[in-house]
This record gives structure tokens, C-alpha cells and sequence, in this order.
């Protein structure tokens, strides 16, 4: 039911990516579509995601840059009742003002984002695909963007159905006795 939910949510916003032609779309559109899901626990396996103290440590930067990038929490009951809570936000890349496709309408981009949760940062390598496909032939391009795979501390995520939500990739953030480790 959750991932019923969740994919509402982010069907709505990938419906919001701007689509041009010849293959080339705005870079802007492209951040909009790269979400990260972040399922938060403690050892006992409460969820953090629901601790405000928590979330008001958490910080997220583009290491390029430098600038933060926006947290939200995705709140939700399901249908029998059940009730989850979610981290989400999107993997920058680099300030590109378009980006072109290659004669397979395809293109990869990688970026590292800092999870920054109190004095701990947590690298997050990430790889990204941006796919463009014609609707119809010399105009309207269907795109599809996704985060392909995840690295953190030598942990590599790879994006394949279970760990995907629509076209987001799901990270599960753990703390432990020596602190915050990706899975």
C-alpha cells in the first residue's frame, strides 16, 4: 500500500518535467525528477523520519556548490489505516543549463551529495540516467530520469525494482552505536 501511495506522489511530480524537443531539455526540469527516498531507523526500528529533533539535524549539500538542497517529509495513511513516514529529496548534479543527448537519446551524469545528519556526513556517489524517447517522431520527447545506483561508504545501492519507488531510489538509513550508516 505504501509504494501505492508513494507512487501517486511522485507520478505527480514527475508529470511536472518539462518536455521539449530535439532531444534537448532544461537542466532545471532534470532536478526535478531525481528523487532520493530515505527510510529512517534506530536500532529498536522506530522511525526516525517522525523525530522533529532528528530531521532538524539533517542537512543535505551539493558538494559542487555547497548549497543545501531541500528535505521534505512525506507523511501518509494507507488505505488499511497503516501509517508511514519518509525522508525525501532530489540528487543534484552539475549547474548545466541543457543537456544533450547523444544519437541513442541517452546520457549519464554523476554527482556527490553530503548527507549531513549532526557532526556525521554520509557521501552519497551518485549516478543518474537520463533517457529521451520521441512521442512523436521530431517533436514531444517522452524523459525518462533515475537515479541508477547510490555509493556510501563503499556501499553500493543499485536502483532495481525493489529498491525503487516510480522512478526514485530507495536508501535505508540505519543508526547504529557508531552512528548513521546507509543499506
Amino acid at each position: 500500500m505504501k509504494k501505492v501511495f508513494l507512487s501517486l506522489v511522485l507520478l505527480v511530480m514527475l508529470a511536472s518535467c518539462e518536455l521539449e524537443g530535439g532531444g534537448t531539455i532544461s537542466g532545471k526540469s532534470l532536478r526535478k525528477n531525481t528523487g532520493i527516498i530515505l527510510e529512517c531507523y534506530d536500532s529498536d526500528g522506530n522511525n526516525l523520519a517522525e523525530d522533529e529533533n532528528f530531521i532538524k539535524q539533517i542537512k543535505i549539500l551539493n558538494t559542487q556548490t555547497n548549497k543545501e538542497i531541500h528535505l521534505d517529509v512525506l507523511r501518509y495513511t494507507g488505505l488499511d489505516d497503516s501509517y508511514n513516514c519518509y525522508l525525501f529529496f532530489f540528487a543534484d548534479f552539475p549547474d548545466v543549463e541543457d543537456v544533450q543527448f547523444d544519437n541513442h537519446n541517452i546520457a549519464y551524469w554523476e554527482s556527490t551529495i553530503n548527507l549531513c545528519i549532526g557532526e556525521q556526513i554520509l557521501p552519497l556517489h551518485c549516478k543518474i540516467e537520463y533517457s529521451s524517447n520521441p512521442l512523436i517522431p521530431g517533436s514531444l520527447h517522452m524523459v525518462l530520469v533515475k537515479v541508477k545506483e547510490v555509493t556510501c561508504n563503499d556501499v553500493r545501492i543499485i536502483g532495481d525494482p525493489d529498491r525503487r519507488i516510480n522512478e526514485s531510489i530507495v536508501l535505508y538509513l540505519e543508526k547504529t552505536e557508531d552512528g548513521y550508516i546507509i543499506k
